[in-house]
């Protein structure tokens, strides 16, 4: 399990009885006129955030506020001998905010997370809708599998994250292509990308 400050102060939320973490609001606020100072990562703290953070605060969970205060998005880039700003402990701890509520105008309740199946509002919306589940069935935003796609895949033993699904349809078959030789095809067909 994964632990840190940032972490648990983020909302907790329920949409149609599947439970999660909502990661979108904003649970840090950078501290304003904070004294800092400059520590190095030792030779047994590469890659480890927490144990930095141990060192510093005697607090292994304030690793994600020492992460973003100096703008790291990947705890493995950490290597021995870098450089980070850490702030006192007590700005560390006061960095961290609760989320903010959102309050529905309309009728005054708390706002509802965004479903992750598209829900048109207006009758041009649903009209592209119903055009695009006629020509492709299934209408997902790009982020989202359709029923049956799957992200893995095991080929020849080995397992493939995300593979190339790409196809150019021909008369009868449909034939897998690479995206390298997608672009290949295009290029020869003078059509650019």
């Amino acid at each position: 399990m994964l632990l840190s400050d940032i972490l648990n102060s983020k909302k907790q939320i329920d949409f149609n009885g599947i439970k999660g973490t909502d990661l979108i609001q904003s649970t840090f606020k950078f501290p304003e006129n904070a004294t800092t100072s400059l520590i190095a990562v030792g030779m047994d703290e590469s890659m480890r955030p927490d144990l930095v953070v141990n060192r510093v605060f005697g607090n292994q969970m304030q690793w994600d506020v020492l992460l973003k205060f100096n703008g790291i998005s990947n705890p493995f880039t950490l290597k021995q001998g870098d450089l980070l700003y850490a702030l006192p402990f007590k700005d560390a701890i006061s960095s961290i905010k609760p989320p903010i509520t959102i309050i529905n105008r309309d009728n005054g309740k708390e706002e509802q997370p965004i479903s992750p199946l598209l829900d048109p509002k207006t009758k041009k919306d649903k009209d592209r809708l119903k055009n695009l589940q006629d020509k492709i069935g299934e209408v997902v935003p790009p982020n989202v599998n359709r029923s049956g796609d799957k992200n893995v895949k095991v080929k020849d033993g080995k397992v493939i994250f995300g593979d190339d699904v790409t196809t150019i349809k021909k008369e009868d078959c449909p034939v897998p292509i690479s995206r390298n030789r997608l672009q290949a095809a295009l290029l020869k067909d003078k059509i650019f990308i």
